[in-house]
């Protein structure tokens, strides 16, 4: 038989095929215990902007794990983060990156490992997964749906301090054996200078941590969405009307109350006596975008905002902050508010609406028919009254034996009467 018409040879060499490269089919963004990562083989994360396999610098015949930029946004090879950089391999398809006991450790040609997470922990290895994040960040996580991190390459960078890393200062302790976090530096991402750009709030409960403010929408949306860079901020949706004073039936600008809120940097004081005022101060200047009074008396912004932060609910240390916006931007959340409103009030209706007519439907079903049996009244269509007492004998003509003394003894003794439905 021609070995080139064999279907079953076909199909054997495809199930080769693709068992040996079932390893990275499973996940594009995940290693698994069960998976190795060898030779061209990449992962890519969820988002495709980062990329994670071995490469070589240049001209070199040595070959790392690395972390690049996704090939969706920037053509050249740009590695960000590298994992064995003192202990280079040279034939990248004998070698492995995968989980072991627990890590995520490179091994070389001889199966030797070079590289190695090196966390302790009773993490069974079967459940340890390493996740390429949309962030750049490289973690390893006890199962899909644990959210604890074990290890994170954030806290390991290289040569690319990528946003949301922390640079690092350890001590190591004789005694305990064991590193100790001596410095760090930010201790909070929103401590960062300028993270979320201009006209950009920052908040560490929130993912991400960076949103526009109201009224305002990202500079570059490709930069937020794709590289998680939001340092490029936030710009008006809006004009001011003090921008173009000559736009005709546009009210004046109003200002927006943010309570729990992080002053931005840079204020100016202002020698003013009442909230009224300090708003006043700021409305008469086209380049203030904000305004704050309180005990400390009034503050206003000019130009950009930055380092924006909003607390929480519960944070004891707020401020209300009142941004400038074109007044448009009021009557189109109000509008927006009553849409609401006014759906919310309608669903709650028709439910009502239906509730209550299943209500109906419902009693008029479980309304039983009377039984009729043998000899009922009702079963001949009649039913008893006292107003006919002179109609008695003419009923009595409809019926004759056994009904016609049922009927006569009914009226007699019960005194009651007879009339037909």
């Amino acid at each position: 038989m021609d070995k080139k018409k064999n279907p079953w040879l076909i199909l054997s060499v495809h199930f080769i095929y693709f068992s040996l490269n079932y390893q990275l089919s499973f996940g594009a963004d995940t290693i698994s215990a069960n998976q190795t990562l060898s030779g061209d083989q990449t992962i890519v994360s969820s988002g495709g902007n980062f990329e994670l396999g071995f490469f070589k610098p240049g001209n070199s015949s040595n070959y790392y794990i690395g972390m690049w930029y996704g090939r969706g946004l920037v053509s050249e090879q740009t590695p960000v983060w590298v994992a064995n950089r003192e202990t280079p391999i040279r034939d990248r398809f004998s070698a492995e990156l995968r989980i072991s006991d627990g890590n995520l450790v490179l091994f070389n040609e001889s199966q030797v490992p070079i590289w190695s997470t090196n966390i302790s922990s009773s993490t069974g290895s079967s459940s340890v997964i390493a996740v390429l994040e949309d962030t750049g960040n490289l973690v390893l996580k006890d199962g899909p749906n644990s959210s604890t991190l074990l290890w994170q390459s954030l806290e390991h960078p290289s040569h690319t301090w990528l946003p949301g890393g922390q640079i690092k200062q350890l001590s190591w302790l004789d005694g305990s054996k064991q590193w100790n976090l001596f410095w760090s530096q930010p201790r909070q991402q929103c401590e960062v200078y300028a993270f979320c750009g201009a006209f950009g709030s920052c908040s560490e409960k929130g993912l991400p941590f960076c949103t526009c403010l109201q009224g305002f929408q990202p500079k570059s949306q490709g930069d937020w969405n794709n590289l998680t860079d939001y340092s490029g901020g936030c710009q008006r949706k809006t004009k001011l009307r003090c921008e173009d004073p000559t736009l005709p039936n546009v009210k004046e600008d109003k200002f927006l109350e943010l309570p729990n809120m992080v002053f931005p940097e840079h204020p100016q004081s202002m020698s003013v006596g009442s909230n009224s005022e300090c708003e006043s101060t700021c409305l008469n200047n086209c380049s203030c975008t904000a305004y704050a009074y309180d005990s400390d008396g009034c503050k206003i912004w000019i130009g950009e905002l930055l380092n924006v932060e909003q607390l929480a609910e519960d944070a004891s240390n707020g401020k209300t902050l009142f941004i400038r916006l074109a007044a448009s931007e009021f009557s189109s959340s109000s509008n927006n508010k009553g849409i609401i409103i006014g759906a919310a009030a309608g669903s709650v209706g028709l439910i009502l609406l239906v509730a209550v007519l299943g209500i109906l439907i419902w009693k008029r079903r479980t309304i039983k028919a009377p039984k009729v049996v043998e000899g009922s009244l009702l079963a001949f269509g009649i039913i008893l009254k006292p107003e006919f007492a002179d109609t008695e004998q003419h009923f009595k003509c409809f019926f004759s034996g056994k009904e016609h003394d049922i009927i006569d003894k009914f009226i007699n003794h019960e005194n009651n009467n007879v009339e037909m439905r």
